[in-house]
């Protein structure tokens, strides 16, 4: 991640939802962490960086995570925020 914000200036939010591969934490429902990580965008957003710097990156089931939280703010008409999903 770190390569990529150097590559392209922008903020790199990466989704590892807690309680899965080496994240602390326990997940309830699906919701919950699909809510945590648009609040993390949310608050990147409302500091003041613009959605088109900002690259949410996901993998395995970060990406399916990512994935929700980008139909979240589409549904606001935020379309350009960039993803990158792997596995």
């Amino acid at each position: 991640m770190a390569l990529i914000c150097k590559n392209t200036n922008a903020t790199v939010i990466g989704f590892n939802p807690k309680g899965f591969h080496s994240s602390g934490g326990q997940t309830n429902k699906l919701k919950d962490i699909v809510n945590d990580g648009y609040a993390v965008v949310k608050h990147v957003i409302d500091s003041g960086v613009e959605t088109k710097n900002i690259i949410m990156k996901g993998n395995s089931i970060g990406a399916a995570i990512q994935e929700m939280v980008s139909y979240k703010f589409e549904r606001f008409g935020i379309y350009d925020i960039r993803q990158i999903n792997s596995n």
